[in-house]
Parts: C-alpha cells; structure tokens; sequence
C-alpha cells in the first residue's frame, strides 16, 4: 500500500490543493498536524467537514483553529455516544 501526505501529494504530483476535505482520522489527529499543515493553511481550501471523536475533538478544534478555520455547524447522529461531525469554514 502506498501511503504518503497530503501535503506531499500536492507537492510532488501537481496535486491542485483542495477547496473541500472531508476528514476522518480516527485518532490520527497529530499525522493530520504534520502532513497536512501546510495544505490546510492554503487559501484554496474553504471548507471542512470532519468527524470528531470525543476523546480527539480538542486536538482537532486545535488544528483547524490554527489554520484558521471557524466551526459553523455540529452535527450528532441519532446514537447518544460516538463521534460529532463539524462543518468548518475559513475564517
């Protein structure tokens, strides 16, 4: 399987950087700070929608907020306990 960043896949494959991501990480939290940084801080990308576990949703809101992203809406599934789902936009 080939694995590699974000960041990288823009960089060295001509990748445009995206306007929308959809992020699920599922407890990779700090992968997403070091291979994506510079692609979340892109103007290009406008929006996010994520899916935040409980137990990562400080770290996720952190990232976000630092590339400079504004919670608009959350969302919860029917289900009492598991994820919340955020919509972001720039700032």
């Amino acid at each position: 399987m080939l694995a590699m960043s974000l960041d990288q896949a823009v960089r060295d494959f001509g990748v445009p950087p995206p306007t929308l991501i959809k992020l699920d990480v599922d407890g990779a939290e700090t992968l997403v700070r070091r291979g994506g940084s510079v692609t979340l801080r892109h103007p290009a990308l406008r929006s996010v929608i994520a899916e935040i576990d409980h137990e990562c949703e400080e770290a996720v809101l952190d990232i976000l907020g630092q590339s400079g992203f504004t919670l608009i809406s959350r969302h919860k599934r029917k289900k009492k306990s598991g994820p919340w789902y955020g919509v972001f936009e720039r700032s």
